[in-house]
């Protein structure tokens, strides 16, 4: 998860450091922390709608056909809300976004 969020930092200071101060303060703040936690990679959540995601990719991954929000993590992993507000990760569908974020955490960063 450290080095996952490190890359991350490093693109954000590429991209514009000036208008990513706050989110590079905070990712700098979770990379001093000894121990990394669900709670800590959370910080490189970004929401986007649909459309705005799928742009983002020249070959865009498979979205389930009622998501209508995805949250991007550091590391390029996402969580599809479905319109009846479960979350959708991995095959997996979870009640909360926190449930489906542990998941995340637990399956990519063990």
């Amino acid at each position: 998860m450290r080095q996952v969020l490190r890359n991350y930092l490093l693109e954000l200071k590429i991209k514009n450091a000036a208008a990513n101060k706050e989110i590079i303060q905070k990712v700098q703040q979770v990379l001093g922390n000894e121990v990394l936690t669900p709670k800590d990679y959370r910080v490189s959540k970004r929401k986007l709608s649909r459309d705005g995601f799928l742009s983002m990719f020249a070959n865009a991954p498979k979205i389930h056909d009622d998501c209508k929000v995805i949250y991007l993590y550091a590391g390029n992993y996402f969580i599809q809300e479905i319109d009846n507000k479960s979350f959708l990760f991995g095959g997996e569908t979870f009640k909360t976004l926190i449930k489906a974020e542990n998941f995340l955490c637990k399956s990519k960063f063990k």
